[in-house]
């Protein structure tokens, strides 16, 4: 007579909410549950005990936790990156930290509504007008000879 094999529950989590929850015969890897948000997304899964595993890889022996990994979702409908001054968009320029700062606040699902203040500039501090990005420096050096947006 052929032996049982034993089937284990395998429970998926994304904080206090219940995914899914099967059985799964040992031996098994478990089928990854779908997870519809537009605030978060999955990344990854760990165990209950905080070790990060992939549960479609790895055969079931025992009932199991998983909880979903969740880092906000990066809205995809809008305009993140801009043309300069001139109307171009050059792709061979270097970003700087203000380019870097729009292109993340408008993927943001939310706008946060406090400021932040970053420890390296100082809440009064006057920077120089960066010559290099206005229309007449641009079109004088450049031209307009680019890719338009």
């Amino acid at each position: 007579e052929p032996t049982a094999v034993p089937a284990f529950t395998v429970t998926f989590r994304a904080g206090e909410d219940i995914l899914s929850e099967t059985s799964v015969l040992m031996g098994e890897h478990p089928t990854l549950p779908t997870y519809e948000s537009s605030e978060f997304v999955i990344v990854g899964w760990e165990t209950a005990v905080g070790e990060t595993v992939s549960p479609a890889q790895t055969a079931v022996t025992a009932d199991s936790e998983y909880r979903a990994i969740l880092r906000p979702a990066l809205r995809s409908d809008v305009r993140f990156v801009y043309a300069d001054k001139c109307g171009l968009f050059r792709p061979e320029n270097q970003w700087s930290r203000a380019d870097a700062a729009r292109a993340l606040y408008a993927l943001m699902p939310e706008t946060p509504e406090e400021r932040l203040e970053l420890p390296d500039v100082a809440t009064d501090a006057v920077y120089p007008y960066d010559q290099s990005n206005s229309y007449e420096y641009l079109n004088h050096t450049y031209g307009c000879y680019a890719t338009r947006l």
